[in-house]
């Protein structure tokens, strides 16, 4: 029986399909062809030249046309559309005018008639990205489950790496709610796309709840990182940037296996025997020319060059208002008279330095080094600990042995 046509017209100019055109033209506003022959060579990157080497070429005024509507979201002149057209009957097996023709449907509410038009411009250039987005975003509100995975691993295969583009779609895709169900099982047929997806939510501060169900509803496609994942990483992080503690501690302790206590109390893996759980609320360690911290069976084996300021590690506390006692035992080669190693501790949202903790005078006797600190009822509900190395005028490494850390509540 044959589908009746859209009674609202409307819905397509005002409403989400000037969103995915909009969408798209962004991320493909560079898409280029590679050609052979001088007209063809010209031909995308610059139509002028190319009409001055064929100026009867038919595939002329369909690239024009697409470039119009490239550059202004959709929007094409009837004239454009008109020369795209015409070109089509010199150029056969141009894809193009069945492309805008489509799009023309859309806006008009047959979404039927846009279908059959889109497939036979896939079938015209099966590599336009273009067209097997917009089959892609028409088969997941069908609910076209068997389609719109097909279009995935076509898209996948056409963007190298899963690019930018198409996860910036996949996401479009994952928050409307017209198609995010749909989404949903096609990723769980290919799931090769869900790392890239939910990294890329995490990172433009989407729904946590969206992330965690996608996480939750398609398994991974393979095993786990040992250190955890980059969404959730950066997940966490995003919270924390938004003052979230409890939210993201929470989230990380359910990242983390086995699972970390309850409530982030004091240092995490005082001992630094490389307990589960990624950054912040565990040690971070960060890459640096400057020097470098790492754990070892004797404790953190540190090394400071002393030639520019460096964070050699870090650990994300969420001590409650109150004073404090943090001290560590130090051995080694650290005089602290030039370049020095110092412990900090800085409030997350102010970034006031409310404690330091200076390593002066190591040698290779053990010794033991300690300050306190008190952390302000307000604007401190998350505080960074970090070891530092300092420069100087008068370049010196700085060379210890870390172990003993404590930090405790003080009566």
């Amino acid at each position: 029986m044959r589908r009746r046509k859209s009674s609202n017209p409307s819905r397509g100019a005002g409403g989400w399909i000037a969103v995915a055109l909009l969408g798209l033209v962004s991320a493909f506003i560079a898409w280029q062809v590679v050609q052979t022959s001088a007209a063809d060579a010209f031909i995308r990157s610059n139509p002028a030249a190319a009409a001055m080497i064929a100026p009867r070429d038919p595939r002329l005024p369909m690239t024009l046309a697409m470039l119009e509507f490239q550059a202004t979201g959709g929007r094409l002149r009837p004239q454009s559309r008109q020369a795209a057209m015409d070109a089509l009957r010199r150029a056969p097996l141009a894809d193009e005018p069945y492309f805008l023709a489509a799009m023309d449907a859309l806006i008009g509410g047959d979404e039927m008639k846009a279908e059959q038009l889109l497939t036979e411009a896939r079938r015209r250039d099966p590599r336009s990205r273009f067209t097997r987005l917009i089959l892609l975003d028409r088969y997941l509100r069908a609910g076209k489950i068997d389609k719109a995975t097909g279009e995935m691993t076509a898209l996948g295969n056409l963007i190298p790496d899963a690019g930018r583009a198409l996860i910036g779609e996949l996401a479009r895709l994952a928050q409307s709610p017209a198609t995010s169900r749909a989404l949903v099982l096609a990723l769980r047929r290919n799931p090769t796309q869900r790392d890239h997806l939910l990294e890329h939510l995490a990172s433009t501060g989407s729904d946590p709840d969206l992330i965690l169900a996608i996480a939750r509803d398609v398994p991974a496609p393979g095993d786990p990182a040992p250190g955890g994942s980059a969404w959730q990483s950066k997940l966490v992080a995003n919270l924390v940037s938004r003052g979230q503690i409890d939210h993201a501690y929470q989230l990380w302790r359910t990242f983390s296996s086995p699972r970390a206590p309850a409530r982030k109390q004091g240092l995490y893996d005082a001992e630094l025997r490389g307990l589960p759980g990624m950054a912040p609320f565990n040690w971070s360690f960060p890459d640096t020319s400057a020097g470098a911290a790492e754990r070892s069976p004797t404790g953190l084996q540190v090394e400071f060059y002393g030639r520019e300021n460096a964070e050699l590690a870090s650990q994300l506390l969420a001590l409650a208002p109150g004073r404090y006692r943090f001290s560590v035992i130090a051995e080694g080669s650290a005089d602290g008279e030039s370049s020095k190693l110092s412990w900090s501790v800085e409030c997350l949202q102010s970034k006031a330095r409310i404690g330091e903790l200076v390593l002066s005078k190591v040698n290779y006797s053990p010794r033991r080094f300690a300050t306190e600190f008190t952390v302000p009822a307000q604007g401190c509900s998350a505080q960074w600990l970090r070891l530092g190395g300092i420069s100087s005028e008068f370049t010196k490494a700085q060379n210890a042995t870390i172990r003993g850390l404590s930090l405790t509540a003080m009566r």
